[in-house]
C-alpha cells in the first residue's frame, strides 16, 4: 500500500512553525545587540567617571603637597635669615676679639676665645649652606609638581578620546558581526508574510539607534564627517571637520585599499592662527598606511587641543 502524501494543511502548518522559529531567532539577535550596546554605554560611563575621579584626587594631593612644601620653604627662609643674622653677629664679635688680641698679644685667654668664635662661625656657615640647599630642593620639587598637574590637564582630553576610540572599534566590530547575522536571517525571513510585516520596522529602529551612536561619537571627539563618497568597496572619500580649542581644521580623507590620503583645506585669511600651530606635514597633502589612522587622529587632536603656553 503506497504511503500517504502530506496534505496541504500539514505543509502549511510546518511552514508556520518554521516562520515562528525564525522570527524568535531574529528577536533574540536584536535583543543581544541591545544588551551589548547597554554594556558598552555602562563601560564608557564607568571609565570616564573613574578617570575624572583619579584626576581630581591626583590634583588634590598635588595641591596639598605643594602647599605643604611652600610652607616649608617659608620656614626655611626664616631660618636662613636668622642664621645669616647670627653669622654676621659672630663675625662682628670675632673681629672685635681679634682687635683686642692685636692690642694685647700676650693674652692667651683671648686667643682661645677667638679660636672658639671662629669654629662657631664655621658651624653656622655650614648650617646656613645646608638650609639654602634644602630650600632650593623644595622649590624645585614644587615646580615639578606644578608641571605634572599641567601636563595631566593637557593630556586628559586626548587620553579619554583614545580610550573611547578603542572601545568604539570593538563595538563596531561586534555590531558588524551581528549585522551580518541579521542580514542572513532577514534574507531567510523575507519570503514569509510575517517577516515582511515586522523586519522593516525593526531595521528602521536599528538604523536610528546607530545614527544616534554616530552623533554621540561626533560630539565626544569633535570630529564631524560632513560628506561620504563610496566609489567602490575599497575606495572611499570623507569630508571632515575637526574642532578644538585652537581652531577648526577642514580636510578630506580618502582611502584606496590600505593607503590613506590626507588633503587639508586651509585658507590663509580664515585659518591664519591655526596655520601657526599646525606642523608643516599637516599643511600639505600626505599619504600614509591605513593601519596608522589612529596615530594620525591623535596627532591632529593634539595640535588642536594643546595649550599655546606649551609652545
Amino acid at each position: 500500500m503506497p504511503p500517504k502524501r502530506p496534505t496541504t494543511r500539514s505543509t502549511k502548518r510546518q511552514n508556520e512553525v518554521t516562520d515562528v522559529e525564525d522570527l524568535e531567532e531574529m528577536r533574540k539577535l536584536l535583543q543581544d545587540i541591545k544588551t551589548k550596546q547597554q554594556k558598552f554605554e555602562a563601560l564608557r560611563n564607568s571609565d570616564l567617571d573613574k578617570n575624572e575621579q583619579n584626576i581630581k584626587e591626583f590634583k588634590s594631593n598635588c595641591e596639598k603637597r605643594s602647599q605643604g612644601l611652600e610652607t616649608m620653604v617659608l620656614q626655611l627662609k626664616r631660618q636662613i635669615e636668622n642664621l645669616e643674622y647670627e653669622r654676621k653677629t659672630l663675625l662682628n664679635q670675632s673681629q672685635d676679639s681679634m682687635e683686642i688680641v692685636a692690642s694685647s698679644s700676650n693674652n692667651s685667654s683671648s686667643n682661645a676665645e677667638i679660636a672658639k668664635l671662629k669654629d662657631l662661625v664655621k658651624k653656622f656657615e655650614c648650617d646656613y649652606q645646608k638650609e639654602a640647599e634644602k630650600n632650593k630642593r623644595s622649590e624645585s620639587e614644587i615646580k615639578h609638581l606644578r608641571e605634572q598637574v599641567k601636563d595631566l590637564e593637557n593630556s586628559n582630553h586626548v587620553e579619554a578620546v583614545i580610550t573611547l576610540r578603542e572601545q568604539v572599534k570593538r563595538l563596531e566590530l561586534e555590531l558588524k558581526q551581528e549585522c551580518e547575522n541579521s542580514k542572513k536571517l532577514t534574507a531567510k525571513l523575507s519570503k514569509t508574510s510575517v517577516s515582511r510585516k515586522l523586519t522593516p520596522a525593526e531595521l528602521d529602529q536599528k538604523s536610528r539607534e546607530m545614527q544616534e551612536q554616530i552623533s554621540l561619537y561626533a560630539e565626544m571627539s569633535n570630529l564631524l564627517i560632513q560628506n561620504v563618497k563610496v566609489m567602490s568597496h575599497d575606495e572611499k572619500s570623507f569630508k571632515c571637520i575637526h574642532s578644538g580649542r585652537n581652531g577648526t581644521l577642514e580636510f578630506k580623507l580618502s582611502f584606496k585599499g590600505e593607503t590613506a590620503h590626507y588633503e587639508p583645506s586651509l585658507q590663509p585669511d580664515r585659518d591664519a592662527d591655526l596655520m601657526t600651530i599646525l606642523p608643516d606635514y599637516l599643511k600639505e597633502p600626505i599619504d600614509f598606511k591605513k593601519e596608522s589612522l589612529d596615530l594620525f587622529f591623535w596627532r591632529i587632536l593634539d595640535f588642536l587641543q594643546k595649550s599655546r603656553d606649551d609652545d
